[in-house]
């Protein structure tokens, strides 16, 4: 009896042994030690290159240098790299990641068709015939600019690596939260910064001369319509960063306190602090993309930030606690209302600008002949960096003479005539998954529910903008919407259970 009772004690030993080492095995990470101990210094290193790749961009005109984007190309893909291998990834942006992955995959295997050689003459670019005149030793290719494409390869893929870089570093709701609130801070003081020197030196971009827009603000950017894309965005960050602190303020409290002469707490007096820095951020914002000029970039604002409002406001009050009172409630609605009159009060000049000169604008003109461009190429398209040679051979005359179009105005219509159908499948997809990422955070989110708002009111602004310009073709303007995805999709996607810094 003594020997089978120490049998069974042993065993029970064992049995507990071992669970204990599966629950430790379980509960360890899957990476090196090292990596995990160190990961808190790799990841404020890692955050730091990030933030400041992104702002090496802006200050270099938006990176509308191709030889720009392509080495900003490096450090993004590197901290992917570095984080795949020695971390975990987030599981519950796993799917977007892969999904991200697959987009590039798609578009090096669209160049990698467009650029064959040996395809069927009945499909490859009839523009060759004319060079088949010239010499006889060439490749008849879909894509006229088979070179240029290659090169202009990063334009596509420095903005998809942005995103997945910010998916991992910001993978946390602190974090993302702490992401939109530098863009917001940094967005406002270049805000501050670009009308500072609009005022005093109209005639300088950053360190350079300025040679067109002289009489709109262009921040960083070549171009105002970029500029007001940028400030657009932000503009919807510090806005919902404000409603958020609002939320947190009992002004009936304060006001009565004001009142009676009584100082509110310090908790309540923080608060007010963050608040009217914010409000100051916001109002240079909306300075700025005022004087901006830009009818489609202030317009598409405007609507956006409606969008915004509207899912703040009718939000059925579900951030609010069942106690709070019905007037508590009118006053968001008064906020809302009150953005809404100042952003349409300061838009004066731009609408009067936009009555003045109605739709008489050379880019309504050339849209047949882009029709055109299109239709004759569809579904294979002429490759990626081939609009400036391809157009001018649609080009109505009728239009003018006074512009170098090497940019169609329109991202849809200009992807349409360098991808083809490859585009139009890429944008579906794209719009439809950020779509419902932030549907998803709309159902399920309460207290991080910003997030989705935020993305949904920003894919709204950059879809309605570019339908009229192409601020989304420049390569610092792109990095910064993919800033502003990626936080938005983690505050989305995580669940409301799930908390921590990692």
């Amino acid at each position: 009896m003594l020997s089978a009772a120490a049998y069974w004690q042993a065993c029970d030993s064992i049995r507990r042994r071992s669970t204990i080492m599966s629950t430790t095995h379980m509960a360890s990470p899957t990476t090196p030690n090292l990596i995990y101990k160190f990961h808190p210094v790799f990841l404020n290193m890692a955050t730091g290159i990030y933030v400041s790749s992104i702002l090496l961009a802006l200050l270099n005109r938006g990176a509308s240098d191709i030889n720009t984007s392509t080495v900003l190309s490096f450090p993004f893909f590197f901290i992917i790299l570095i984080n795949i291998i020695f971390t975990d990834m987030p599981k519950s942006a796993i799917n977007t990641i892969y999904l991200v992955f697959c987009l590039i995959f798609v578009v090096f295997t669209c160049l990698i068709f467009q650029s064959a050689s040996f395809l069927p003459e009945m499909i490859t670019h009839p523009a060759w015939d004319d060079v088949l005149g010239i010499t006889s030793v060439m490749n008849r290719t879909i894509s006229v600019t088979v070179a240029d494409d290659w090169a202009a390869l990063s334009r596509i893929t420095v903005p998809l690596g942005v995103f997945v870089c910010g998916l991992l570093l910001f993978r946390s709701d602190e974090r993302a939260m702490l992401a939109l609130k530098m863009i917001a801070f940094i967005g406002g003081l270049i805000s501050i910064g670009s009308i500072l020197q609009f005022m005093l030196a109209p005639h300088t971009l950053l360190l350079g001369i300025k040679i067109a827009y002289l009489d709109s603000l262009t921040a960083p950017f070549v171009n105002r319509n970029t500029a007001a894309t940028f400030f657009g965005l932000v503009l919807l960050i510090e806005w919902a960063l404000i409603q958020r602190e609002f939320q947190k303020i009992d002004l009936v409290g304060v006001l009565l306190r004001l009142h009676s002469g009584r100082r509110s707490d310090s908790i309540t007096i923080k608060q007010l602090h963050i608040v009217g820095l914010y409000t100051a951020l916001l109002l240079s914002s909306l300075v700025a993309l005022m004087l901006t000029k830009s009818r489609a970039g202030i317009g598409s604002s405007f609507i956006a930030l409606i969008i915004l409002v509207v899912l703040f406001a009718g939000n059925r009050n579900k951030r609010l606690p069942r106690t709070t009172s019905r007037p508590s409630r009118y006053r968001r609605w008064l906020f809302a209302i009150l953005i809404g009159l100042s952003v349409f009060s300061l838009s004066g000049r731009v609408l009067l600008r936009a009555e003045v000169q109605g739709v008489a604008d050379a880019r309504f003109c050339v849209l047949p002949g882009i029709w055109d461009a299109i239709s004759d190429r569809f579904p294979f398209g002429s490759g990626l960096s081939s609009f400036q040679e391809v157009f001018p051979a649609y080009r109505d005359a009728g239009c003018g003479i006074g512009r170098v179009w090497d940019k169609a105005h329109n991202v849809y219509l200009e992807g349409m005539v360098s991808l083809g159908a490859f585009f139009v499948v890429m944008v579906v997809i794209v719009v439809i998954w950020l779509s419902c990422i932030f549907v998803l955070g709309l159902k399920r989110r309460r207290r991080m529910r910003m997030g989705a708002e935020i993305g949904l009111a920003s894919l709204s602004l950059i879809a309605i903008h570019s339908a009229f310009d192409f601020s989304l073709q420049i390569s610092g303007l792109a990095m910064v919407v993919a800033a502003i995805f990626a936080p938005a999709a983690t505050l989305s996607l995580r669940s409301p259970a799930k908390s921590g810094v990692f």
